[in-house]
């Protein structure tokens, strides 16, 4: 199948090139899937440390984003012909390297029509998001580290086509991701936040439309796996009965702290998921999950959002 044949091609090996350790905000050019964009060289400690830093090892989490938008996409096309542009938004974009690929990738995959939003608080994000978007969806631009423009008021990705398609437009905006997400229903959300997702469950979910789709990752695994129980208390609002680590024991912190249970990734899968559907209630939603991802740095579930008495 279409997309049997390209989640072959999509899991090559992502590569980074050009990098020049010597400078503080070095970029470099890093290629995974079908695109090629300018990120930074440096990885990021904390939120914002470093604008337009690309976590090369949560690759297959994006993997999982353009096949599962493809799908969606192909789904809601055989439900409902004929429906308008499928509004896409990834709400931390960084780089736009996951924006890019729904372009190349998830557009060609499903032969649907897209409208992809990639938005970023940060405005030396949306300046590379920018630069990347032009290089890789119109021949009048090349992919340079050298040639980004500061982020300015006039967004020149209004209404950039996506190559191959009808009608499908990419374009860039620059706001907090709550507001980014109140501003329209979108039928495919993102979320992939530096650490918790619990701040911006309720934004995603109480702007969900009827059947639209909420894709979540979050990286404080030390929350989600139990080694800390106050904190997926505060975060995700989860009540976790774990043990306590010994010298000889221990499956995860020093001894007298929480130890992760061995189920730890199921444990972390079941947490989030019971965050996002208590988000869903909050406003009248229900949720129906799609798929769950748990790996050694993240934690990603994609649910499907439902309305009405049902729900």
């Amino acid at each position: 199948s279409r997309v049997q044949f390209a989640s072959s091609r999509i899991m090559a090996r992502g590569k980074r090139q050009k990098v020049d350790d010597g400078e503080e905000n070095a970029l470099a050019v890093f290629q995974e899937g079908m695109v090629r964009c300018v990120v930074a060289a440096k990885g990021a400690k904390q939120p914002g440390s470093v604008p337009g830093f690309c976590n090369a090892k949560m690759r297959v989490n994006r993997d999982m984003s353009v096949l599962s938008l493809a799908c969606v996409a192909m789904a809601r096309n055989e439900r409902e012909p004929g429906l308008p542009l499928m509004k896409c938004i990834d709400a931390f974009t960084s780089s736009g390297i996951l924006g890019l690929r729904w372009c190349v990738e998830s557009a060609v995959l499903s032969g649907c029509e897209l409208a992809v939003t990639m938005n970023d608080l940060s405005k030396h994000c949306a300046a590379l998001a920018t630069h990347n978007a032009l290089a890789n969806l119109s021949d009048e631009h090349s992919l340079d580290p050298k040639a980004v423009e500061p982020w300015g008021d006039s967004n020149p990705l209004d209404s950039l086509k996506i190559p191959g398609t009808t009608r499908g437009t990419t374009h860039v905006t620059v706001k907090p991701a709550g507001v980014a997400l109140h501003d329209q229903p979108h039928d495919f959300i993102h979320l992939d936040p530096f650490g918790s997702a619990a701040p911006h469950l309720d934004a995603a979910m109480s702007r969900a439309p009827h059947l639209g789709v909420v894709a979540v990752t979050a990286t404080d695994t030390a929350a989600l796996w139990g080694i800390y129980p106050a904190v997926a208390r505060r975060h995700y609002g989860a009540e976790l009965e774990v043990g306590v680590g010994d010298a000889q024991n221990n499956l995860g912190g020093a001894a007298g702290q929480a130890r992760r249970p061995p189920w730890f990734r199921e444990l972390g899968v079941r947490v989030l998921l019971g965050a996002m559907a208590r988000a869903a209630a909050r406003h009248d939603r229900g949720i129906v999950p799609l798929f769950c991802l748990a790996s050694d740095h993240f934690v990603q579930v994609c649910v499907r959002v439902r309305r009405g008495a049902a729900a």
